[in-house]
């Protein structure tokens, strides 16, 4: 379940780019079930907007927040990973934390989007998920050494 500390390392060497295309087709990956549930429920649920209005909406403005949401996230973790960074003597810098946050979400947005079709998600499950998540990158920065001191 743990990243080995080949892969760990290999993070710092991809750009950002890279990355951020990696985070971005994650969450379409999981939010699809999501976004499939709300077209096969337009009559039910929002059947007094009009259609192409509605379209517009899940189309162009969902996927935008779903993003802008997730890249928000993304940069609280990786503030929280600066402070585990410091708690853990170690000299890593905000770009790479970033990268780490994102890749250590992999797990628990799977997990995620599984017990949310399963089942349904309360409190408690997404406390466990974070959880999973700070645990993760909480592995991750313990691949890279302490510096050494002077």
């Amino acid at each position: 379940m743990l990243p080995r500390k080949k892969a760990v390392l290999n993070i710092n060497k991809l750009n950002i780019g890279s990355s951020v295309i990696y985070f971005i087709l994650l969450l379409f990956i999981v939010t699809f079930p999501d976004f499939i549930k709300l077209l096969i429920n337009y009559n039910d649920q929002f059947g007094d907007i009009p259609r192409s209005v509605f379209f517009i909406q899940i189309v162009v403005f969902y996927p935008l927040q779903i993003i802008f949401l997730g890249l928000i996230s993304i940069t609280s973790i990786a503030v929280i990973g600066l402070g585990l960074n410091k708690l853990l003597e170690r000299k890593l810098r905000f770009a790479l934390l970033w990268k780490m946050a994102i890749h250590a979400s992999t797990i628990p947005l799977f997990l995620y989007a599984l017990i949310n079709n399963l089942y349904s998600v309360n409190t408690y499950i997404s406390v466990f998920l974070i959880l999973i998540l700070f645990f993760i990158l909480y592995k991750i920065i313990l691949v890279f050494p302490k510096p050494k001191k002077k």
